[in-house]
């Protein structure tokens, strides 16, 4: 059993990081595509039909940074004060005031809404341009406000967040969860919230996070607790936790993880020009959405998206940092760790608010689909089903508390967790 339980430490320290470092037509054709010469690989497959290249409304909001309402057959595409109607089934729209003719009328495909992406671009300002040759459809489009991009304006953000050593984040997160195992095939739902209140210090690099995590009761299921709480504490010693049921904190024995990579990589993440440019090299998409207000503050709002192909990009180079993940000392156990890594999708988007005038990030929103597939994977003996699991997270961050004192707890006393029978016991279960 000891390849499951070094496997699931791993899984549970990657996972809370993560959640700190911070989800066709057969007649029609596949084309590529580029914003500000740079390749992006959209989640849904962008389409030629009838030499028209059709893109689903996704791609309006996460390369213009509009925003999109959809009643019956009319669909309403808003940036800033530009305003475009257009109908289901008809190429006639109105931009504003002023009637256009589409290139061709959106259309429903397979219950997606596919729209002319030429006709609508150009309508609000973006340069289209085509390359028959490979099939690239190459777009251009940059706004501003008060003279910044959404890359400056980020920066800013990122450069005022850094003169204060220490703030606090509260989150509100909700999962959907959808998980299909075989060979029983049966398809399990399960939708719960999770609560974070985090504490963070710049230098040096320490972490604390409290977690609250409401579960809806599993059928059959009479002692399994509805609402767990947990703390986890980073710092260049390593990772610690709190557990259910016991007192003090203990220490995760993580056999040859590197924590200095994890905090070094947490640490780049807070870095304004490392961070940007990871973004760009990655092939995100960064834009300016639709100013907002919110109790009496005015702000500029930022998008960043992160399609699969970007995602997992990051993801890698994240992974690359931290080779120890693979390392468990049972081969079986490596090969489902690689299998799951290897495995993960996610279509991500984030905004973040910022606040017109102080430059500081108040909130931020993120949008996911995360896909597992995991096949079946035996370890000491011992073998799993294939499982798919799909999950959409929908989460709300408020930063607060700016450079205030922060009083991190003490580990001095931590026990080692390999120390605890029903926790050990617990990770021994199969996957």
């Amino acid at each position: 059993m000891g390849g499951l339980l070094m496997l699931k430490k791993k899984l549970v320290a990657f996972f809370t990081f993560l959640f700190v470092f911070v989800v066709a037509s057969p007649a029609m054709a596949n084309v590529n595509f580029t914003i500000n010469d740079k390749p992006y690989v959209p989640s849904s497959t962008l389409q030629l039909a009838d030499g028209i290249t059709m893109v689903p409304l996704d791609m309006v909001d996460k390369v213009l940074g509009a925003d999109i309402t959809v009643d019956n057959d009319i669909i309403i595409i808003t940036e800033n004060s530009d305003t475009l109607t257009l109908t289901l089934g008809s190429n006639l729209a109105v931009f504003n005031d002023q009637q256009l003719t589409l290139s061709k009328a959106p259309e429903l495909v397979n219950g997606e809404i596919l729209v002319p992406l030429r006709s609508v671009y150009e309508a609000f300002g973006t340069s289209v341009g085509w390359q028959q040759e490979s099939k690239t459809v190459s777009v251009s489009y940059s706004e501003q406000r008060q003279g910044m991009t959404a890359d400056e304006l980020m920066l800013k953000s990122t450069e005022a967040m850094l003169e204060y050593n220490t703030y606090k984040v509260n989150t509100d997160m909700k999962l959907s969860m959808g998980i299909e195992s075989a060979p029983e095939g049966t398809p399990q739902s399960m939708d719960m919230n999770m609560v974070m209140d985090m504490a963070m210090q710049q230098e040096p690099v320490l972490i604390y996070v409290k977690t609250t995590v409401d579960m809806p009761p599993i059928e059959g299921v009479s002692d399994m607790p509805t609402a767990m709480i947990s703390e986890t504490f980073m710092n260049q010693d390593g990772m610690y936790m709190t557990v259910p049921g016991q007192e003090g904190w203990f220490k995760m024995d993580l056999q040859g993880l590197d924590i200095q990579a994890l905090m070094e990589a947490s640490a780049d993440a807070n870095d304004p020009i490392k961070s940007m440019e990871m973004m760009k090299d990655f092939g995100a998409i960064i834009n300016l959405g639709n100013d907002q207000n919110k109790e009496d503050q005015e702000y500029w709002v930022v998008n960043i998206t992160l399609t699969p192909d970007s995602f997992e990009k990051l993801f890698q180079s994240l992974m690359g940092q931290m080779p120890a993940m693979y390392d468990t000392g049972i081969p079986e156990a490596d090969a489902m760790i690689q299998t799951l890594f290897d495995n993960i999708q996610a279509d991500m988007t984030y905004a973040s608010w910022i606040n017109k005038s102080t430059m500081i990030t108040d909130y931020m929103d993120i949008a996911a689909q995360v896909d597992f597939n995991l096949p079946p994977v035996t370890i000491d003996g011992v073998t799993s089903n294939a499982i798919n699991m799909s999950i959409q997270v929908d989460a709300f961050f408020e930063m607060y508390d700016m450079g205030e004192p922060i009083t991190f707890p003490d580990v001095s006393d931590a026990a080692d967790i390999q120390n605890i029978m029903p926790i050990e016991e617990s990770l021994q279960q199969p996957l």
